[in-house]
């Protein structure tokens, strides 16, 4: 549990420290919070490419699925905005 739980850990290490910034003063909450939000969504691509660079898929349709999941990772972010907004 606890290996496992390390890599999920480390996901939130950016956004952390992007927080612990700006409880210090030296960013805005909202630069923060983007900064955190943009470091989630790369983590979340490269540990999908960790998982699609073994498989048979062509280059393009590795690029393809990386870019879907980015763009549906954008997406969940823009309906939180918009329901929380």
């Amino acid at each position: 549990m606890t290996a496992t739980s390390r890599g999920a850990l480390l996901t939130i290490v950016v956004p952390l420290l992007a927080l612990a910034a700006a409880a210090r003063g030296w960013w805005e909450v909202t630069a923060a919070l983007r900064v955190g939000v943009g470091a989630l969504i790369v983590s979340l691509v490269l540990i999908a490419w960790l998982g699609v660079r073994r498989t048979k898929l062509t280059w393009p349709a590795r690029i393809l699925a990386l870019g879907v999941l980015a763009a549906l990772a954008v997406g969940v972010v823009a309906l939180k905005i918009l329901a929380h907004g």
